[in-house]
């Protein structure tokens, strides 16, 4: 439901601030905070944005399967919550914050996000192939067309993103501006994991 609340306080907020701007000295002496009847608004988006909740269940999923510290498997006895992914989930989250500003966050999210949803429909294209007799109640619809289209959607937005990124860095240099390579930063953030990932894999007993 969230997902669907999100866009909605988009739009009522930016109605709110389209009819401020046809009035010049209510956008002068706007205050920099939101208005009284935009804070609840923006309460509920808050609330709404499960994002962080359902990345502390994948930590939780990968340390059940011994791919993660073992600790973040553990559930919580009272209310049955993955309550060790969540507090580190929530320290991650914060010390993200201290990475940028909120556009920066931003941009590396949306570029890491398509470069694993081009990566997850190529995984259409591998599980068709290594298990071509499994059970599917669910097909593709156009497969394999619809797939490869939207890979390459994804691939050209990625190009054009990390284009657009090198040459508004060129141009923050040449202003003297300090300045950040997003999309090269949100996968270097996105590497921090693959040690970790990679040592608990060799770790892991066969056949678990």
């Amino acid at each position: 439901m969230g997902k669907w609340v999100v866009p909605a306080l988009v739009l009522l907020l930016a109605a709110s601030g389209a009819s401020r701007a046809d009035d010049p000295p209510a956008v002068e002496h706007q205050p920099a905070l939101c208005t009284e009847a935009e804070k609840p608004l923006s309460l509920c988006a808050a609330i709404s944005d499960d994002g962080d909740v359902a990345t502390a269940r994948l930590y939780f999923s990968m340390a059940r399967m011994n791919y993660f510290p073992r600790t973040l498997g553990n559930v919580h006895p009272r209310f049955h919550t993955p309550a060790a992914s969540l507090v580190v989930q929530g320290i991650w989250s914060v010390l993200l914050l201290f990475s940028g500003t909120f556009d920066t966050l931003t941009d590396t999210l949306i570029f890491v996000s398509w470069a694993f949803y081009a990566v997850g429909a190529y995984g259409v294209f591998v599980l068709r192939r290594k298990q071509p007799d499994a059970p599917r109640p669910y097909k593709v619809p156009g497969y394999p067309v619809v797939p490869w289209v939207f890979i390459l959607f994804a691939a050209l937005y990625l190009v054009f993103t990390v284009y657009n990124d090198v040459v508004g860095y060129r141009a923050a240099v040449a202003a003297g501006k300090p300045a950040l390579i997003n999309s090269a930063f949100g996968m270097a953030l996105t590497l921090i994991g693959a040690p970790i990932y990679f040592f608990y894999r060799a770790r892991k007993p066969a056949g678990t």
